[in-house]
């Protein structure tokens, strides 16, 4: 979901400028509308488990978080011949596996996305069999308590969606798992196309900006509002760019991307 990226930045940022109040709500079943992702290369791997999930309403300093604890399940041997860690995700924007949760009329409240502490676990999840489950946690935080608690209590079930367009392998093959032969680790490579250093060092104009935002906020300064506005003109053209891109990246511009992607979540850490 590419839009995930922005609506972490924005609660990120108005988090610091909010206080937390009032105390969690009990936790509650919902269940699932279908049991396949919708799109993406680790939608081939795995699937929902058709059970019930549990939705929780939790409260962190300035956060408010709902987390959904999803049982997946491999619907073919994953990847094999591979250390985990060596294993990446790729996407037109930020890579990750969402769910959405879905009101009584079958609409679309919001999307979580697999918490980064479950990253590895993933990882070494999609090395294992046919069958095998494991049970992972989708998040999203608010910065406002009365919205966190209205989209907790009108969710009532939950949609598997989208799922990184790719895998790629590290090391030294920095190969790509194609579709003809992915349990053995397919090679293919696509790098060109789209000027990618260009997008590149449009993102990382966009994530300096957010981390300049992040920390004016968590300060207090009211600057951070009236440069809101420039922060979200320069999401959308990222965002725009990313999305309009046909191409893959090289292994190195992947290295660099997911080195952007860690300097803006250490960022928002150290906020914590």
């Amino acid at each position: 979901m590419k839009k995930t990226l922005f609506v972490f930045g924005l609660a990120a940022i108005v988090a610091m400028m909010a206080s937390c109040s009032g105390s969690g709500e009990e936790p509650k079943n919902i269940t699932p509308t279908t049991t396949e992702f919708s799109a993406g290369e680790v939608a081939k791997y795995v699937e929902v488990v058709d059970q019930p999930a549990e939705l929780t309403y939790t409260e962190k300093e300035y956060y408010q978080y709902l987390r959904l604890k999803v049982t997946l399940k491999l619907i073919q041997d994953g990847i094999k011949d591979v250390d985990a860690r060596d294993i990446h995700f790729q996407s037109s924007f930020l890579g990750g596996v969402y769910i959405n949760l879905v009101d009584e009329s079958g609409s679309r409240i919001d999307a979580l996305s697999m918490r980064s502490e479950d990253d590895l676990k993933f990882k070494k999840f999609l090395t294992g069999n046919m069958g095998d489950t494991a049970v992972f946690v989708f998040e999203v935080n608010y910065g406002n308590d009365e919205l966190a608690r209205e989209r907790f209590k009108n969710a009532v079930q939950f949609t598997p969606d989208e799922t990184p367009t790719s895998i790629v392998l590290g090391g030294e093959s920095n190969a790509t798992v194609s579709d003809s032969d992915s349990s053995d680790a397919a090679v293919s490579s696509d790098s060109d196309g789209e000027d990618w250093d260009s997008l590149l060092d449009s993102y990382e104009e966009y994530v300096d900006m957010y981390i300049s935002l992040l920390k004016k906020a968590s300060s207090g300064d009211l600057s951070a509002v009236s440069e809101y506005t420039s922060y979200m003109s320069k999401a959308q053209e990222v965002s725009q760019k990313m999305a309009d891109a046909t191409s893959k990246l090289s292994p190195a511009q992947l290295s660099r991307f997911n080195k952007i992607n860690q300097k803006m979540l250490q960022a928002a850490q150290n906020m914590n």
